[in-house]
Order: C-alpha cells, then structure tokens, then sequence
C-alpha cells in the first residue's frame, strides 16, 4: 500500500524552509535546476513540483497500485493521518486519472 500525503506545494516548501533553514531552498532550487523545466526561483520550483505531483498520481492510477490518498496531510496531525489511514478501504477515482477515464484503487481522505 502506498499512502500519498497530499497538500499545497507552496506552502509545504515554507513549512520545509522553517524546518531546513534558510540555505535548504537555494539547494533544492539547485537540485532541480537541470531539469527539463529549468528550475531558477521559488516560482518555478512550485509548478515544477506540481507537474511532479500530477506525474505521480497518474502513475499511481496508470498501474492501478493499491494508494491512501491523504488530501489535507498538511492540517493533520500524525495520530489523525495513522488513524484515517488504518480505517479507510474502498474504491476512489484519482484526480490525475479521472480527466484519462482510468480508475485506481485507493482510499481517500472524507
């Protein structure tokens, strides 16, 4: 089972900046810079991370893999997520495979 916590990118980069410190962004900005969607700034490190999201899930619905999708992790505290995760069974549509017509098992967040 694969369990993808989900959230808002920009955000979970300034969670990850107060929680690195300063010098972690220029580095994962530096880390990305090569890719085929040159990475330069905050802005571009955001929507690259975002394609790379998208990418995700649609691989994750492309080989049907049995995934717990935690929608809002970013507002949850470990205990809750445990529990949502532990709990929750069921067949859902993945956003990413919804506009492909392809299904995927998973278990969502309510």
């Amino acid at each position: 089972m694969t369990v993808y916590l989900d959230g808002p990118v920009r955000p979970a980069l300034g969670r990850a900046v107060r929680r690195e410190s300063e010098p972690w962004l220029p580095w994962l900005i530096g880390r990305y810079a090569a890719t085929a969607e040159p990475v330069t700034d905050l802005e571009s490190l955001t929507g690259h991370l975002q394609r790379r999201r998208l990418l995700t899930l649609s691989v994750l619905a492309e080989y049907s893999w049995d995934v717990v999708i935690v929608e809002d992790a970013d507002s949850r505290s470990t205990e809750d997520t445990l529990a949502l995760v532990s709990r929750h069974s069921g067949s859902a549509v993945c956003p990413a495979a919804q506009a492909s017509g392809r299904r995927f098992s998973s278990r969502r967040s309510p």
